[in-house]
């Protein structure tokens, strides 16, 4: 009997690895993953008569390497002639439930064969992955092989893109720049963040520069790199406060002036009020007529001085502005 349990211990213990063998962790996480697949109708330029016989091949073999990618699920994308663009496609493949979307291209020139593919993800979180190759004097089942490899290796590469988060690197030039994602600080450039896979806002801002705001898409497991220049706009403010200076002053001079023109109006002029000059009753035929120079120079001066306190103002605000940032 000793001899027997130790048989039945070493039996189990066999089964089990072999059935760990059987299931290798690349089919364990792709089950889980389960990732689905809409292969689109095949585009067919210049085959003629062999259109039909070239577009169904070629659309077998792409499902074909899509299969090969463990627990992948492939579904059949129908769509309608004009649907030509990737938006309209993908929008196909989402009402399928499928994540992503397999396009082929062929262009066919006697037995030559140019072949592009895409695979292009429905959530837009990973970039669009494409390879192309040319078949040269193929017979259609070499056409076919060729099609499956490469469209498994485009799987391939998008699932393992999907495996996590992704990395931004962002630089700026001076550096110094706080650095916002989604509206949440996450600190001072020079800067290496890790980010979801998808689109986000970035807004970089550093006191005396214009504030730059771009949409970065993060690649599942890859790595995107911003370059930023950033431009001084002290320059572009400081004249404002001297401005607003000259602005008041010049203008409550020619307030004044334009006040004591107004006042001078009608007034006789005593350096020539003497003798003959003057009349009976003792009015100088000689008097002041200053009330347009007075007027012009009263409004002119006042739409001066409201001009300056409105650029002092503005420079004030935009200093307060800068201190807070």
């Amino acid at each position: 009997m000793e001899y027997e349990g130790i048989r039945m211990r070493d039996l189990r213990a066999t089964f089990l690895l072999a059935c760990t063998v059987a299931v290798p962790p690349a089919s364990v996480w792709a089950a889980s993953a389960d990732p689905s697949f809409a292969v689109a109708p095949v585009r067919v330029e210049g085959a003629g008569p062999r259109q039909a016989v070239v577009a169904e091949r070629v659309a077998r073999a792409a499902s074909e390497g899509v299969a090969r990618l463990p627990g992948a699920t492939v579904v059949s994308l129908d769509v309608d002639e004009d649907c030509t663009t990737a938006a309209c496609r993908l929008d196909g493949a989402k009402s399928l439930g499928a994540r992503w979307l397999l396009d082929v291209d062929v262009t066919v020139e006697d037995r030559d064969y140019q072949v592009h593919l895409a695979v292009r993800d429905a959530e837009g979180k990973v970039p669009d992955v494409r390879e192309s190759f040319e078949c040269q004097i193929c017979g259609i089942e070499e056409l076919g092989e060729r099609t499956a490899a490469v469209a498994a290796k485009l799987v391939e590469a998008v699932a393992a893109q999907d495996a996590g988060a992704g990395t931004v690197q962002v630089r700026t030039t001076p550096p110094g720049a706080q650095v916002a994602v989604d509206g949440t600080s996450v600190g001072t450039t020079p800067l290496r963040l890790e980010l979801s896979p998808g689109e986000h806002r970035v807004r970089i801002e550093r006191e005396g520069h214009a504030a730059v705001e771009r949409t970065v898409v993060v690649p599942a497991g890859g790595e995107v790199t911003m370059d930023v220049p950033l431009i001084p706009t002290v320059q572009a403010r400081s004249w404002r406060r001297p401005a607003g200076i000259a602005a008041v002053t010049v203008g409550g001079a020619a307030f004044v002036a334009g006040v004591v023109l107004l006042a001078l109006d009608g007034r006789p002029y005593r350096g020539r009020c003497s003798g003959a000059d003057v009349d009976a009753d003792g009015d100088c035929r000689f008097q002041y007529d200053t009330i347009a120079g007075g007027a012009t120079l009263a409004v002119a001066g006042t739409a001066a001085v409201t001009s300056g306190i409105f650029w002092l103002v503005a420079q004030k605000v935009a200093q307060g502005r800068r201190t807070r940032r």
